[in-house]
C-alpha cells in the first residue's frame, strides 16, 4: 500500500467525512427528503474508497478532507443511487433524486458565497445542476460529475475572489 493510501484510510478521516455527510442528511430531512440509513453508510463508504482511488489516479498528497470534494462526490453518488433504485423499481414519477441534486448544489454555491465567493451570473446556479441532473441520467455529453462539479467549486473558491 502506498503512502498516500495509508494516508488516507484512518478513522479521523473516515469520522470527518462522515460528519460532513450526517449534515447534508440533516439537510435533506429537513427538505422533505428520507434518505434510508443503508444508503448513507454505502455512501460513505463509496466517498472513502473513490478519495483513494482520486488520490491513487491523480498521484496527489493527502493533506486533508476537502469538503467541496466530500459535498460535491456526495451530491452526485447520492441523487445516482436514488435515481437508479426509481429507475429500477419503475418510480420515474418521483424525483427525490432530483430535489436532492437542487440542495446540494445550492447548498455548496451558497457555502461558496459565505465564503466571499459570489456567482456572478444567478442563471449558471440552475445550469450547473441541469448538468449535474443530465450526467446522473446518463447524458453525459450534457453533464458535469461528481469531479466536474468538486472542479467547478474548487475553481470558483480559488479564483474567483480576486480583485
Amino acid at each position: 500500500m502506498s503512502n498516500i493510501q495509508e494516508s488516507m484510510l484512518t478513522e479521523g478521516n473516515k469520522d470527518d467525512v462522515t460528519d460532513i455527510v450526517h449534515e447534508f442528511y440533516k439537510l435533506a430531512k429537513q427538505c422533505g427528503i428520507n434518505i434510508p440509513q443503508n444508503y448513507m453508510r454505502e455512501c460513505i463508504e463509496d466517498i472513502m474508497v473513490f478519495y483513494e482511488q482520486y488520490l491513487k489516479h491523480f498521484n496527489s498528497k493527502f493533506c486533508s478532507i476537502d469538503f467541496y470534494k466530500i459535498a460535491s462526490w456526495f451530491c452526485v453518488i447520492m441523487a445516482t443511487k436514488i435515481y437508479k433504485f426509481n429507475k429500477d423499481k419503475k418510480l420515474e414519477h418521483n424525483k427525490n433524486w432530483k430535489i436532492l441534486v437542487i440542495i446540494y448544489v445550492q447548498y455548496i454555491l451558497g457555502t461558496l458565497e459565505d465564503e466571499g465567493y459570489v456567482l456572478k451570473e444567478p442563471s449558471y446556479r440552475e445550469k450547473i445542476m441541469k448538468m449535474v441532473v443530465m450526467e446522473i441520467k446518463g447524458k453525459s455529453d450534457f453533464g458535469i460529475g461528481k469531479n466536474g462539479l468538486y472542479m467547478l467549486v474548487k475553481m470558483a473558491s480559488i479564483y474567483s475572489f480576486q480583485k
